[in-house]
């Protein structure tokens, strides 16, 4: 957990601040094409934003982390209908049909894979 936590944290520390957002920070935590237990994920991500808060000093920096932790958790959270978290997963792939750099294509691409095999009603 500790270099998934690094890794994440690196990222919220130095990804540029357009680009920067919570589909990146739940890629991180892919293993083997594997997502791990949301439970997991949750407590990885927690970690590694409270620890990057620590050592960020701008003030723009720390509210885009801010908002990374926000989306992370409206995309996953519980207490979503099925309706509502299939509109939010679609709403994530429209988002990723657009990546801003070249060098995005292949992260957007596998973050689009990984939500076709995402289930609404394995989250209600």
């Amino acid at each position: 957990m500790a270099h998934l936590v690094s890794n994440i944290e690196a990222l919220l520390l130095k990804e540029p601040l357009d680009t920067l957002c919570g589909a990146s920070a739940i890629y991180l935590t892919i293993e083997n094409n594997i997502l791990s237990p949301l439970k997991n994920v949750r407590v990885t991500v927690d970690h590694a934003v409270n620890s990057s808060l620590l050592k960020i000093e701008e003030s723009e920096r720390r509210t885009k982390v801010l908002k990374v932790l926000s989306q992370f958790w409206y995309v996953i959270a519980k207490d979503h209908s099925q309706e509502e978290i299939e509109k939010n997963i679609n709403e994530l792939k429209n988002l990723l049909e657009h990546s801003v750099l070249e060098a995005d294509v292949n992260l957007y691409e596998a973050l689009k894979q990984i939500l076709e095999n995402i289930h609404p009603s394995s989250f209600t």
